[in-house]
């Protein structure tokens, strides 16, 4: 879990210090920054990776991620307090001329006590990557980055999206985040972990009344790839996921992801209220509150109703203010005498809180 983050010059982050708890609910108007708090985020994945370069190069360069371009920020640094084992990776990174940032600074710091904090990892100045990840990838038992930090969006639902594909049978160590292997890791729940696989088709038919069950077997003819396949309550016929609707799909691999039996230490999820009914955002908000008991999860949100199924404790709001984005925790006191009428969706969209264009 990660308890805080600091951020100096993050595209529209001039500066942010932000507590972080096991369940986040971003809310605001579009363009505020909530989207960059989870690029952030991304980028802290990327350097464990050790591929800060091909995040900085598939984001445009170091103009596009400095704070108002390399010649208003002269540098980007990040600070990440991850709890159990209480670790502070902390880094300072500076632009070259070819657009790229170097590590002016980086370090993992042993924070189990605060008066005597230890440096057990640091990379040479001028590093094009940092030497972290063997530290915190011992540290916290994770094999790969993604293990740690996993960021999910399923707004692709399109005939030719991952979400319909087929998949590789074996491609099933972990629920990838666009969902390209859902029918792998649909059959590996199915045969390894039956009871949490009869839970998600549970889960399903809640909200897809048509849905009876997953029928998964790897393709009799090209065994090394399967579909997925399902059948309808009223029919004997075989459906595929090409005959589900988008909020289905969606539905589909947002239960897989938020009821998987080992997750990621975070999962971030931007909009995942999209295509899906209103009866189904109840139920996706209360599979978002069963996850965070076992891990940490930041959503992304711009729908009232998914907004009021939960605390304000929960809810940060983003907003643009002064040339920057700036961040918002609530609390239950601060809002009681709107509480007593009033839902956190409606108290959003009355512009109490904020988090409004």
């Amino acid at each position: 879990m990660i308890n805080r983050i600091v951020i100096d010059n993050f595209k529209s982050i001039r500066h942010l210090d932000l507590e972080l708890k096991p369940l986040n609910v971003l809310i605001g108007a579009n363009g505020s920054g909530k989207s960059n708090l989870i690029g952030f985020l991304e980028m802290v994945r990327e350097i464990l990776e050790t591929n800060l370069g091909g995040y900085v190069a598939q984001n445009g360069g170091a103009n596009n991620l400095l704070h108002f371009g390399m010649k208003t920020s002269k540098d980007l640094k990040g600070k990440v307090l991850f709890e159990n084992p209480h670790l502070e990776f902390s880094f300072e990174l500076k632009p070259n001329n070819d657009y790229s940032l170097y590590f002016e600074k980086d370090e993992i710091v042993d924070a189990n006590n605060s008066n005597d904090l230890k440096t057990i990892q640091s990379s040479p100045k001028g590093s094009a990557e940092s030497n972290a990840f063997s530290v915190l990838r011992e540290a916290m038992s994770y094999k790969r980055s993604k293990e740690l930090i996993s960021i999910s969006h399923f707004s692709d639902t399109s005939i030719t999206s991952p979400l319909r594909q087929r998949s590789i049978v074996s491609d099933n160590k972990y629920f990838r985040e666009e969902g390209s292997n859902l029918p792998s890791y649909l059959y590996y729940l199915q045969v390894k972990h039956p009871k949490l696989f009869l839970r998600i088709e549970a889960t399903v038919r809640s909200v897809c009344k048509f849905f009876k069950e997953f029928d998964l077997a790897p393709d009799r003819l090209v065994n090394n790839l399967m579909q997925l396949e399902w059948r309808h309550k009223e029919s004997n016929a075989y459906f595929h996921a090409q005959h589900l609707s988008d909020g289905s799909i969606s539905f589909i691999a947002l239960a897989t992801l938020l009821l998987q039996p080992d997750p990621p230490k975070l999962i971030i999820i931007d909009q995942p209220e999209l295509g899906l009914h209103p009866f189904a955002i109840s139920k996706l908000a209360a599979l978002i509150k069963t996850a965070s008991k076992h891990t940490q999860v930041i959503i992304a949100t711009q729908s009232p109703a998914l907004v009021s199924e939960f605390d304000p404790e929960d809810i940060i709001t983003v907003d643009w203010k002064d040339g920057q984005s700036t961040f918002q925790h609530h609390t239950t006191e601060e809002l009681a005498i709107w509480l007593e009428d009033y839902s956190m969706g409606e108290i959003w969209d009355k512009n109490i809180i904020g988090g409004r264009p």
